[in-house]
């Protein structure tokens, strides 16, 4: 279990509208190799104890939600012995980019690059170098 990482991205908020979410789905599975992937359509109280229920039941040991201000998740919501990164998918991307921006919509933005890094930290293993 400790080992197991889950991720769950935020489709509310406009998020969806503003990212190719397929597009980060598949790099999650392909690229970084993460047994567990999963699009929530809010970040808050009745998703957010859908997510932790998840947790439970995958056995998630290593958690990335990737949607609205961390500020948001209380961190004693998350069960004990879980490492949870939380990334402002809305605050860091979205709100800082035209919607349907190219460089947002690929993945390029330097947002969307921290939830991969977030991944890769978990996994343990070196992080790839962005081109910019």
């Amino acid at each position: 279990m400790k080992d197991k990482i889950g991720v769950f991205i935020c489709t509310g908020y406009g998020i969806a509208e503003a990212l190719d979410i397929e597009a980060m789905r598949k790099v999650v599975a392909s690229e970084c190799k993460v047994p567990f992937c999963k699009t929530i359509d809010s970040c808050e109280k009745p998703a957010l104890q859908a997510v932790i229920e998840d947790i439970a039941r995958e056995g998630l040991g290593k958690v990335v939600i990737a949607g609205i201000s961390p500020r948001r998740y209380p961190d004693v919501a998350f069960p004990d012995g879980v490492v949870v990164e939380k990334i402002a998918l809305l605050e860091h991307v979205v709100w800082t980019q035209p919607p349907g921006d190219e460089g947002v919509l690929v993945g390029g933005h330097p947002g969307v690059a921290d939830a991969h890094a977030a991944l890769v930290a978990l996994q343990g293993r070196p992080a790839m170098r962005t081109r910019r």
